[in-house]
């Protein structure tokens, strides 16, 4: 026996289960699990694994089918374990249960299957080579709760934790559970060389995603096109371990952005599968696995007969599928024995209604930028559903669009030119609802509830500091209130000198437009109602009352420039960063925790963004922003799920839903990973971003101000202009012959007439005030086309204002000014600076053709340096592209990432995802800066 032990065949084994049906009535449903396994179990067979399947199995069958699997595994043996199903930790946080069939949430220890217990058997098993594959959310946490020996309970870094489970992957720890191999050093010698191997969809705090085009996992996606081939390198056969583990890890962020997989232990030498089994087979694809049962490689025995089961099986499914089809109801999928709504797991196909193909029907919902793609990531997940009383099949489609844009298109009635019609609107914050019912014409206002809507998730309005500035005040003991802020601006100048640090400047403050931007107007309310002391003394009246108003002016004092959203303060901040500049960028913004913490946790932007590559996840930052909390009084940022007049049952239906699902705790708990607290004002300090080394105070309590009358936030953004910053701007139209090329496509009106007819967005008085100073230039010109003034100077007869929209109108496009552009925006900027107004924002705004590659060489350089020079006074320069980001949107974006502005991009309408970068959108948001 001995012998034949030594000298036998090595054989694969591999152990697949999946569930997406669970008994407990709180645990949502799910589609992808039975597809995983299918499909996994298919190129496993290929490469003459012996497969056995289990689908929708219970804790105890799955256990049995473990210890199978790695009992009886010898030396030479290779066994791969795969799980596909919910994961959920426990109320502690610290221990991984898989959830079965008959696991409950709230019994998750006596009835669902340990990570643990898992753990145990791979230690032990005499088995050669164990690979473990866990797809569920949290499948990081397969290690989370090892402790250091002797120090029970002490929680390990990341670093620990690696360390750890490699030795338990290896079988070597000191302590193996009861009835394991001995690990004296003598046993270890005795042992053949072992591999242990994991590779988990996700770290120990994310969630795990599927694919709404494949109805697979993206992470069990990625695995098996590794397996087919795709994990290979050039001209190698084999397919290793460490092979498929480096391939998962840099493909699947690239299809699902938010999934970390994590690689635990190396299994250099394991050869997993091979690239000619999977091609050989493919021409006779016929070895499914047999669910529930055990099957066999190419070499299976009776492989007939279980064909000709499976073949009456899909008969019959065939069947029903056309029975279904007949009936009531036919859009479904499938009839699961449970309706259930989840609290567990990232949500995939059903939750209270059914999972369906083929929709038929939208809802559209606008979602604010800064929250978009979080939602897209969850409608992606959550699939299209439908009610059976309804019988119409509806997917959840998201939409980037700006809180105040949407407010005024709203108000005014939705256009085609505004972006597909929304059923479902979510705002930053409630605060744009009793803004669009006070603006709204009595048609438009049909469609806003009146009822106060329920949130998504939340997050606090803070004033965020670069930490060592914040420490120099006192941070994070020291209580500040807003009257505070309006102190250190109104004593901007000198105001670090004053603090023992002269190299940080003066005080300079990032504040968004109120207009555009939620957080602009949390900061506009909270200094009115600190001046004011209660929310019921906030009335038009005192709001139009200049001696309310000092605390706003004040602050208004300080501002480097506005904007539309805090992208652009954060971006530049973290440019500067990088650069080593940080803390001679800015001083303070007022900015949501969320955007706080993320943009420690490594997000440029504060929020996981895909319409700008700049805002991807990269390294923390060499100096963090810190949280002030104003003990005076806050606002938070609720981002309200707004369902609109005018939605058909079968749409209610699924808002309905879908807001039930976006409520479920693991859904929650993603957006937790990127810095909201939950839609209950809850921080989650376990896996959550909000703690205090991200900048946070998550136990400080906080004083919620409550909103005032919708007439009273009228009035404010009708009074806030004559309070702002001024601006003092030079406009630069490129007027080369790129620019009568077609705006969009090959025909249709000209980059020049679209920016003609866009031309009340520059101009308009929601713009620019009457008292800004605002002029024009034309490239290649050394001169101004019209002279820098004050917008209602009169000028022949006519207001500054309107000669500026006369002279834009009459501009045509002719020759090739392109390499003329560095000069021209160098001499406006010169001519500025001669006029530069301290008490303004002193800017430059561009826009230009984007579609060359445009070389400045030393003219170029010499622009940079001077944009640069702190000796001078700052120029700020916002740009404006037609054409390719990749050509000459290159340049513009250089040169107004080196001034501390921003670049924006118009793109054509048709190909955009949403209405927020046409041309008329982006000159919106360039004029909000001022």
């Amino acid at each position: 026996m001995a012998n034949d032990r030594i000298t036998a065949r090595p054989h694969s084994s591999a152990l697949l289960v999946g569930c997406g049906t669970v008994e407990d009535p709180s645990v949502h449903n799910l589609a992808a699990p039975s597809n995983d396994v299918k499909s996994l179990a298919e190129v496993l067979i290929a490469n003459d694994y012996t497969v056995k399947s289990l689908i929708d199995c219970t804790t105890q069958e799955a256990r049995k089918a473990v210890l199978d699997l790695l009992s009886h595994a010898r030396a030479r043996d290779t066994c791969l374990l795969y799980l596909s199903c919910h994961g959920q930790l426990d109320d502690s946080g610290d221990q991984l249960y898989f959830v079965l069939h008959d696991t409950w949430s709230a019994h998750l220890g006596a009835t669902g299957l340990s990570a643990s217990w898992l753990r145990e058997q791979i230690a032990s098993s005499g088995a050669g080579a164990v690979i473990v594959v866990l797809d569920s959310c949290c499948s990081g946490a397969f290690v989370k709760p090892l402790t250091i020996k002797g120090k029970p309970g002490k929680h390990l870094h990341e670093s620990d934790i690696d360390t750890m489970l490699e030795h338990h992957m290896r079988g070597l720890v000191e302590d193996p559970p009861d009835g394991g191999r001995p690990n004296t050093p003598a046993a270890r010698l005795q042992r053949p060389a072992t591999v242990r191997a994991a590779l988990t969809s996700s770290s120990p705090t994310e969630a795990s995603y599927t694919s709404p085009k494949t109805r697979l996992s993206y992470f069990t996606e990625t695995v098996i096109d590794g397996l087919r081939g795709a994990a290979a390198l050039e001209g190698q056969d084999a397919i290793t371990v460490t092979q498929l583990q480096d391939y998962v890890t840099r493909e699947l962020p690239q299809r699902h952005p938010t999934q970390t997989p994590r690689v635990y232990f190396n299994g250099t030498g394991v050869t997993i599968a091979r690239k000619s089994a999977w091609l050989a087979s493919s021409s006779s694809r016929d070895d499914n696995p047999d669910l529930g049962g055990i099957r066999k490689g190419p070499k299976a025995r009776h492989r007939k007969a279980v064909l000709t089961a499976l073949s009456l099986a899909v008969s019959l499914a065939v069947v029903a599928a056309l029975l279904r089809w007949l009936l009531p109801g036919h859009p479904f999928v499938g009839d699961p024995p449970h309706s259930t709504a989840s609290h567990t797991g990232v949500p995939v196909g059903s939750y209270p209604l059914d999972t369906c193909t083929g929709p038929t029907e939208q809802l559209n919902l606008a979602v604010s930028p800064d929250f978009s793609q979080q939602m897209r990531l969850a409608a992606e997940a959550y699939g299209a559903h439908a009610d059976r009383s309804q019988g119409t099949c509806v997917e959840v489609v998201v939409q980037d669009k700006n809180s105040g844009e949407a407010t005024r298109a709203l108000a005014r009635g939705w256009k085609a030119s505004d972006g597909a019609i929304p059923d479902v609107w979510s705002p930053a914050a409630s605060v744009w609802l009793p803004l669009a019912r006070a603006q709204a014409t009595e048609t438009a206002k049909e469609r806003l509830p009146s009822a106060a809507p329920q949130s998504i998730v939340t997050s606090p309005l803070t004033i965020a500091m670069p930490e060592p500035m914040a420490r120099e005040l006192g941070w994070p003991k020291k209580k500040i209130n807003w009257n505070d802020l309006a102190d250190w601006a109104a004593h901007a100048q000198n105001f670090w000198a004053n603090h023992h640090h002269p190299e940080w400047g003066d005080f300079k403050l990032g504040k968004t437009n109120p207009a555009w931007s939620t957080s602009g107007l949390h900061a506009t309310l909270a200094a009115f109602f600190a001046d004011t002391g209660t929310s019921a003394q906030l009335t038009p009246e005192t709001v139009a009352d200049r001696n309310h108003q000092g605390i706003e002016r004040n602050i208004e004092k300080a501002v480097v420039h506005y904007g539309d959203t805090t992208l652009a303060f954060l971006a530049n901040l973290r440019r500067a960063d990088t650069a080593g500049e940080a803390l001679s960028y800015i001083s303070a913004v007022t900015v949501e925790e969320q955007a706080v913490v993320a943009y420690n946790d490594g997000y440029p932007c504060g929020a996981l963004r895909s319409d700008t590559p700049d805002c991807g996840k990269t390294t923390r930052p060499h100096t963090q922003l810190v949280s002030f909390y104003p003990e005076d009084g806050i606002l938070y940022s609720d981002h309200p799920y707004i369902k609109l007049g005018g939605m058909n049952a079968a749409k209610q239906s699924v808002a309905d839903d879908f807001l039930a699902y976006l409520h479920s705790s693991n859904v929650q708990r993603g957006f937790a990973e990127v810095g909201y607290r939950d839609w209950h004002g809850r921080s989650d300090p376990q896996n959550g971003l909000v703690t205090q080394d991200n900048g946070a105070l998550p136990d400080k309590k906080l004083h919620r101000m409550q909103l005032p009358t919708d007439a009273t936030l009228a009035k404010l953004l009708e009074v806030w202009p004559g309070l702002r910053r001024r601006a003092n701007v030079m406009l630069v139209i490129d007027t080369s012959s790129a620019m009568g090329a077609p705006a969009y496509g090959k025909s249709g009106p000209s980059r020049m007439q679209s920016l003609q007819q866009a031309e009340d967005r520059l101009f308009a008085t929601t713009g620019f005030g009457g008292k800004d100073r605002v002029g024009m230039w034309r490239l290649a010109d050394p001169t101004p086309l019209v002279s820098l003034g004050p917008m209602d100077e009169s000028l022949t007869g006519s207001s500054r204002r309107d000669v500026l929209g006369r002279t834009l109108g009459v501009l045509r496009p002719n020759g090739d000014t392109g390499p003329l552009l560095f000069d021209t925006v160098d001499n406006a900027v010169r001519s500025l600076r001669t006029r530069n107004d301290p008490e303004a924002i002193n800017a430059v705004v561009v826009l230009a053709d984007g579609s060359k590659d445009l070389q400045g060489g030393a003219v170029e350089q010499q622009l940079l340096h001077s944009l640069s020079d702190p000796e001078q006074p700052r120029i700020r320069v916002f740009t404006v592209a037609y054409g390719s980001p990749e050509k000459g949107n290159t340049a513009l974006k250089k040169i107004a990432e080196t001034s501390g502005g921003r670049a924006y991009r118009a793109d054509d309408p048709r190909n955009s995802k949403n209405s927020n970068t046409t041309l008329s959108t982006v000159l919106t948001n360039v004029i909000s800066n001022f």
